[in-house]
């Protein structure tokens, strides 16, 4: 621990342990310029039982956002391709123990948006009711996984890949998931239910993540969301709506990027306001139905005018 950090110093927020989930807690926190403290007690880091050693597609779409996508994957001892070719072995046994798949970064947003102001304690008192469908489906196939251990299979390659699928296949655990029934996103009457948590289909269900797409410049349209919350649409077809959301986010203090939806974009004609997890808060046909009050979490009459 270094002998120069001023321990009476005040902080907004107190991270204890600068493991993975720590260390992306406060980048996520440096994003929206919030400062922390990170405690570690640990002076060095114990290579026999290695953390965050595997990053999924969910992993590197956060390091993008924090700037550091680039320096992982040259700093990374194996090339990104090695990471397409599973080698099965009955010898081994591997398994999924959890996927954590940006829960620090999630938190870490809700929590600045408190401490500036823009968003009540009920965006906070979300984050259970967000992810505890998520862990459970997350557990329960870790657990499933478990009951088919190669050591235990028969030594035959195409018996070992599919009892072993959903495991080196979890696109829908990584990226599928939804927020749908969350109280601080559009509620349309849908619930988080469990999906197949081998396969994702791109969806602009409210809560669901944001569909991805490239644009032809080569950038990734995720890069330019902003820091806050994000209006994505057909932003020249409806100006004065526009204006009007974004008169309102500015009364309530509201970060608010409006992006106009790429003409290549698949969902470009349908105003999506997007949250800084890149989740989907509210889909419309015009922004003058988004409820900014409900999506961060604040009561009308807790709204400045």
């Amino acid at each position: 621990m270094s002998r120069n950090v001023n321990l009476s110093a005040p902080t907004t927020v107190l991270i204890v342990g600068a493991g993975p989930s720590g260390l992306a807690a406060a980048a996520e926190l440096a994003l929206h310029n919030i400062d922390c403290v990170i405690v570690e007690p640990r002076p060095t880091v114990s290579h026999r039982r290695p953390r965050a050693k595997t990053t999924n597609v969910r992993t590197m779409e956060h390091l993008r956002r924090w700037g550091v996508a680039e320096q992982v994957r040259k700093t990374a001892p194996l090339p990104v391709a090695w990471s397409q070719r599973v080698t099965f072995c009955d010898a081994l046994s591997g398994h999924r123990i959890t996927d954590f798949d940006g829960v620090f970064g999630l938190i870490a947003w809700k929590i600045a948006a408190v401490a500036h102001g823009w968003a009540g304690q009920a965006l906070l008192a979300s984050y259970e009711t967000e992810r505890r469908s998520v862990v459970e489906q997350t557990v329960a196939t870790a657990e499933s996984n478990m009951r088919s251990l190669v050591g235990d299979l028969a030594a035959d390659a195409t018996a070992i890949q599919t009892a072993k699928h959903a495991e080196f296949h979890s696109l829908g655990l990584v990226l599928g998931y939804s927020y749908a029934g969350s109280p601080v996103i559009q509620p349309t009457g849908a619930t988080t239910a469990r999906g197949d948590s081998t396969s994702c289909t791109p969806s602009i269900e409210p809560g669901a993540r944001l569909p991805h797409a490239w644009l032809t410049d080569g950038s990734s349209l995720y890069d330019h969301l902003g820091p806050g919350f994000t209006l994505l649409g057909p932003a020249h077809r409806a100006p004065a709506a526009v204006r009007d959301l974004e008169e309102a986010a500015r009364r309530q203090g509201v970060p608010l990027t409006v992006l106009d939806a790429p003409a290549s974009y698949r969902w470009r004609d349908t105003f999506l306001l997007i949250r800084p997890d890149q989740h989907i808060a509210w889909r419309a046909e015009t922004p003058s139905d988004i409820d900014l009050e409900l999506v961060t979490g604040r009561p009308p009459a807790d709204v400045a005018t």
